[in-house]
């Protein structure tokens, strides 16, 4: 519906309801009944109502000349808005399929618009390849080996995919470059953002806006609303294809801002757990590991799919390295809904765990957490030497499904929203942190443990005995290496190994503190090369090492990279580990050294000398005296800026400082 509608739509609501014709939408008016018969026959795309006052408007956003699959028919359109380089993107696209092939099929087509986002550097490009693609009947083609190689897309790999999908390729190329297709795209975009449409990925479901990669459950929630409506245009005579087209006939054409009423505003979002202890339920257990009874038991709630609790779990094999006779560690599920994998890898997990094998599954599918597949869930059971005929009965058993559930319960029960959530004798630890952000508070659990003993408490009762405390506000602990962000333009300092591109008088010079195996890097990676190709020798870029605690190989990266420089190939090994930064290990690392073409001798006695060790070292105590918290942080001539931010957030500080 048009914004300017809302107004009147809503004077003639109310005075529907002053007439004492109430009905219901959401939930009902205040002191208003609400009217079956009514309720029945209203048509929330009617001028009357106006799709429910704008509490849910539906936008008028045609199909078009946008690539579509599905049956061209159906009674519910899903334009998804989306970028090819986008990792959500890629993810909700299991959502999708799954849908298209569940109970919804016959009634689903997907019509897919272009949102290249600004700081994707390769996003555009790979739209107009899969619509060069699509000239030749190949668009969904394409756009499967796009997002299955979103981190590699290269002109040189669109030509290949190409030949792979047995296109033209004289036709491909000169597509490519038609100016057309670039069009297409910037209008598709210049339509979606008009609609709100801003981030990715985005959908409209028969006009009503989605945003995100959403739970499974949400998208079927808005599909079942798009049906009655759709089935209610059948019914009056609307022909099965003209049905798209009539519901968002008189949809809005801009971003709907207005408030909804009160009556149909979704219920206040519960308020975030207070910091308190909570009384989290414990015992002995399969899903357990060190010593039982423990001074301190730790209770984790975790996803499978969740790439942080993959970090989560090298954080408590730090912890029980370091504490292991005195910690007793649970493990416990929070498969979240938008990862579709998540629940069945907590229930195989729990059936490995009935014969013996928890966290030998566990650790398998943390190390291969995207290809959570019932295929490799059996492939591990039998690499386990687990009775496969068995685990895969307990995996699909009520008994199990049940147990995730209860764990499910449980963590909203105790504030566990996401994952991964820890408590230390039920005090919340949230999220994937370092080793040495849990250690103060273990400590002091510890010595609260050893206070009790000596007090004549039995080790078996000391968790019982510190649960009287549960619901008492947490201690906050000071956190070490805790930087305080200095205030104003932040000088930092050269080092005389630091590797550089550009001249040393440039008259602006960019900071960069960084992990090879942060994928926010990787992207922040890809500015940097763009912003040198744009400015060359106007500015000058000093690249700084961070290497977080939780990434196993990223400390070993650096120095490889830093070896390489000493040979004048650093910004090539730079290239060569943020292309491959999931990947990074011993072996890998060694090899981009071979391709590089660095002398390898030279380069193994550089990687493990104390200087490269102590540059390391260097870089991350200016990066604590800076205030450099995370990866990537850059400092633009002192201006900070923090995160993998588009490219023209860099240029608008770059600008200025090139003005003066």
């Amino acid at each position: 519906m048009n914004e300017a509608k809302g107004g009147a739509g809503a004077y003639l609501l109310v005075m529907l309801i002053a007439g004492g014709a109430g009905f219901y939408f959401g939930q009902q008016s205040a002191g208003t009944p609400a009217t079956a018969a009514v309720d029945g026959d209203i048509d929330c795309n009617s001028d009357a109502v106006q799709e429910c006052l704008n509490a849910e408007p539906i936008y008028k956003i045609p199909v078009g000349d946008a690539a579509t699959k599905g049956n061209p028919e159906a009674l519910v359109t899903i334009v998804e808005v989306s970028d090819f380089q986008c990792p959500f993107c890629n993810r909700v696209n299991k959502t999708i399929d799954q849908l298209m092939k569940g109970k919804y099929g016959k009634d689903l087509r997907v019509a897919f618009y272009h949102n290249p986002l600004g700081f994707h550097n390769r996003a555009e490009p790979a739209a107009v390849a899969a619509e060069a693609a699509g000239r030749q009947g190949k668009f969904w083609e394409m756009h499967d080996k796009l997002f299955a190689n979103l981190r590699n897309l290269t002109d040189a790999n669109f030509d290949k995919w190409a030949g792979e999908l047995a296109l033209d390729m004289t036709k491909f190329k000169a597509d490519l470059k038609d100016p057309a297709l670039l069009k297409k795209v910037k209008a598709q975009q210049a339509t979606a953002v008009k609609l709100g449409a801003r981030g990715t990925p985005a959908f409209f479901i028969n006009g009503r806006f989605l945003s995100g990669a959403q739970p499974l459950a949400k998208f079927e929630e808005v599909i079942e609303k798009a049906l009655k409506d759709a089935k209610k245009q059948i019914k009056k005579g609307v022909a099965a294809k003209d049905v798209y087209a009539k519901i968002i006939e008189k949809g809005a054409t801009s971003k709907v801002n207005n408030p909804a009423p009160a009556a149909a505003q979704p219920p206040a979002r519960p308020k975030p757990p207070a910091d308190t202890r909570q009384n989290v339920p414990v015992k002995k257990s399969y899903r357990g590991k060190g010593t039982w009874p423990a001074k301190v038991v730790i209770v984790e709630y975790s996803d499978f799919e969740c790439p942080f609790c993959s970090r989560g779990a090298k954080t408590v094999e730090d912890i029980m390295k370091n504490h292991g006779k005195d910690v007793y560690f649970i493990y416990k599920h929070n498969p979240l809904g938008f990862h579709p994998n998540a629940e069945p890898a907590a229930r195989a997990c729990e059936a490995a765990g009935m014969q013996g094998k928890f966290f030998e599954m566990h650790d398998k599918m943390f190390a291969d957490y995207k290809n959570l597949t019932q295929e490799n869930f059996e492939k591990w059971a039998k690499e386990l030497g687990l009775n496969v005929a068995k685990f895969k009965k307990d995996m699909n058993s009520q008994k199990v499904k049940d147990i995730v559930k209860a764990d499910v319960a449980e963590s909203a029960k105790v504030g566990a929203r996401g994952t991964p959530n820890f408590f230390v004798n039920g005090i919340p630890v949230r999220g994937a942190l370092p080793y040495d952000r849990f250690k103060p508070t273990i400590e002091a659990e510890l010595k609260k443990a050893d206070a009790l003993i000596k007090k004549g408490v039995k080790l078996k009762d000391v968790y019982a005995e510190v649960m009287k405390e549960a619901g008492k506000p947490a201690p906050n602990f000071k956190l070490p290496n805790a930087p305080v962000k200095p205030k104003g333009p932040v000088k930092v300092d050269d080092h005389p190994e630091d590797m550089a591109f550009g001249p040393k008088n440039a008259k602006v010079t960019i900071y960069e503190f960084s992990d090879f195996e942060c994928p926010f890097c990787s992207k922040g990676a890809d500015t940097i090369t763009a912003l040198k190709k744009e400015y060359g020798d106007k500015i000058r870029v000093v690249f700084k090492n961070l290497p977080l605690s939780f990434h196993k190989n990223a400390e070993l990266a650096a120095r490889a990279a830093h070896a390489a420089g000493k040979q004048g190939k650093f910004w090539e090994m730079h290239d060569k580990l943020f292309a491959n930064f999931r990947t990074l290990g011993e072996a890998s690392i060694k090899g981009f050294a071979k391709e590089i073409g660095v002398d390898m001798a030279k380069w193994e006695k550089d990687l493990n000398s104390e200087s490269t060790k102590a540059k390391v070292e260097a870089d991350k105590k200016l990066a604590n005296k800076v205030g450099a918290r995370g990866t990537p942080n850059f400092y633009i001539n002192g201006d900070h800026l923090a995160g993998a931010q588009p490219i023209d957030r860099f240029k608008a500080i770059i600008d200025k400082h090139l003005k003066k």
